[in-house]
């Protein structure tokens, strides 16, 4: 399978980056089994976001998505997240 990446650094950075959010996902679902769902469906509904966002970095590193669009869902799933992070915590 072909990647985007060649040298060893990238895909060291990609891989951490990968790992990082794959644990504050991990974290957010032990906090669903914790605390029940009653408490923690905001968060929930946020990590919903990130998942897609971990999806769509799976696919551009393994080049099924080309930057134009990668860069365009991204903004969207990060924005998504923004607007949605203002409505349900409200400051």
């Amino acid at each position: 399978m072909e990647t985007r990446f060649k040298k060893r650094s990238q895909i060291i950075d990609v891989g951490i980056t990968a790992v990082a959010a794959v644990l504050s996902v991990g974290i957010t679902l032990y906090g669903v089994g914790h605390f029940g769902l009653d408490e923690a469906w905001p968060e929930l509904v946020l990590n919903l976001f990130y998942i897609a966002c971990l999806v769509m970095m799976v696919m551009y590193f393994f080049k099924r998505l080309d930057s134009r669009r990668f860069n365009y869902w991204t903004s969207v799933c990060a924005g998504i997240t923004v607007l949605l992070r203002d409505i349900l915590f409200s400051p």
